[in-house]
């Protein structure tokens, strides 16, 4: 749709790889320069790595299409997680040989022919493998193996591995010694720079017939696409590619900073863009999720305010506008919720959340303590509830029991005091004969009376 509002002469930013767009730049060129070295040198594996969306494809393609076809016979095959006894299959068709129906040993045998007919006709023979990092350990050494075929001191041909960074590691396996040995270049594909980014996207609008800057990219936009695609170009594409659609559909010959980040808002919010801008996004959407615009009287407690008036400090443009809206919506006209925001179910499911929130928190943050005082508190209970209690007749017995003892004890007391007032009562001829005139008796007396009695017999003694 776009193509058609800014007269463009194809879409500059399809997502499929078309080496007619391939922009040269830095580690681009580094990867070319390699591939091209080993062909001068006739010899060995190269390894050429990038993640995903780095341009891999691409450049296959731009370096198969600047070949000299009169030279080289260059093919390429892109791995299925294929057995190792179908590689050799896949190759063998890939330059076009019959090989329906043939036993492995009768497709080497023909590979072989077709080889050596290419060097009779001084031809090179060159075979890419695309996404080699799927490869299996056979076989990659069933490709080695193919280089092993030689003629003239000449290997017959040459093999590139294009893949994915496991391919690095792959190739360390001690199996793989061989191989390993063969590699004459190694090179991997960097994602843009912010310079090389602008340069990029102008220079596929260039393709299509960019005249007089239609639509003006403002140079803000650019900053914010690199963050959300970490200059992968397959990632720049699709920026792009949504962003000139959404102005078209606006009519908008300009694209601001603010198309961008409504665009750039709504590919993150569809877990589209880079690893470290989706991670970004989604930190940003945690703490928008915690602030809230709550000012006096404008509904403090209504759970419902607090979940969707959400307003966030820093948050895209279309999230942000969209929760504003709601939320001053609130603000303005809040007869339309009144009578649903301010209901009891409401006040209870919020008080149950917080409560829910609460002891979910005590659980995970405080548990230790939490089940040691519950532990204390079933100890104690169990101490109290289970103690064993006494007979009420053991009791009343025992009562009985007390009470006859002082009785006793209290008539003891008192015959012993009538015995001791009629023994101080006798005559004085009598007490002297007992000798209860002389001091230090009476004082052994008084003494002995304490001691079986106490002190209240030996006052009462002493009254008498």
């Amino acid at each position: 749709m776009y193509k058609k509002f800014y007269r463009f002469s194809a879409e500059p930013f399809r997502l499929t790889p078309d080496p007619s767009f391939c922009f040269p730049h830095r580690s681009y060129e580094k990867a070319k320069a390699y591939m091209q070295y080993a062909l001068d040198c006739a010899e060995g594996f190269v390894i050429v790595t990038g993640n995903p969306g780095t341009g891999k494809t691409t450049l296959i393609h731009d370096l198969i299409n600047s070949l000299d076809r009169n030279n080289i016979k260059a093919c390429a095959i892109t791995n299925t997680l294929q057995l190792p006894d179908d590689v050799l299959r896949t190759v063998a068709l890939s330059f076009e040989l019959k090989v329906e129906g043939l036993s492995k040993p009768q497709i080497v045998e023909r590979l072989s022919d077709f080889l050596v007919q290419q060097h009779k006709k001084n031809l090179q023979t060159l075979l890419i493998v695309d996404e080699a990092q799927d490869f299996s350990l056979l076989a990659l050494e069933e490709l080695r193996l193919l280089t092993n075929m030689q003629m003239d001191n000449k290997p017959l041909i040459q093999i590139f591995l294009v893949g994915q960074e496991g391919l690095r590691d792959l190739i360390q396996w001690p199996v793989l010694e061989q191989l390993r040995q063969r590699v004459v270049a190694t090179t991997h594909l960097d994602p843009l720079e912010l310079n090389e980014t602008e340069a990029y996207i102008k220079h596929r609008l260039k393709k299509v017939g960019w005249h007089r800057n239609n639509p003006i990219i403002r140079p803000e936009v650019y900053p914010l696409i690199q963050e959300f695609s970490g200059g992968v170009p397959r990632l720049i594409n699709l920026a792009c590619n949504r962003l000139l659609l959404s102005s078209a559909v606006e009519g908008k010959n300009e694209v601001t900073i603010e198309d961008a980040m409504t665009v750039i808002s709504e590919l993150l919010n569809e877990g589209l863009g880079h690893q470290e801008a989706l991670a970004t996004y989604k930190e940003i959407k945690k703490e928008e999720e915690k602030q809230l615009v709550v000012g006096p009287g404008d509904g403090s407690g209504d759970p419902e305010l607090h979940q969707t008036g959400l307003k966030p400090a820093f948050a895209p443009p279309g999230v942000a506008d969209e929760r504003t809206a709601i939320y001053e919506e609130k603000l303005v006209n809040p007869e339309s919720v009144t009578s649903k925001n301010l209901s009891a179910i409401n006040r209870f499911k919020a008080f149950v959340s917080k409560a829910v929130k609460n002891t979910k928190k005590l659980f995970s943050d405080k548990w230790p303590y939490f089940v040691t005082g519950l532990s204390l508190a079933v100890l104690l209970l169990v101490v109290f509830w289970f103690k064993p209690s006494e007979n009420p007749s053991t009791i009343r017995e025992t009562i009985s029991i007390t009470q006859n003892s002082a009785a006793t004890n209290q008539r003891a007391s008192s015959e012993t005091i009538s015995t001791v007032k009629k023994t101080l009562g006798t005559s004085s001829s009598d007490s002297e004969a007992l000798g209860l005139n002389d001091p230090l008796m009476k004082s052994v007396m008084e003494d002995v009376i304490k001691d079986i009695y106490g002190a209240s017999s030996t006052k009462a003694s002493n009254a008498n």
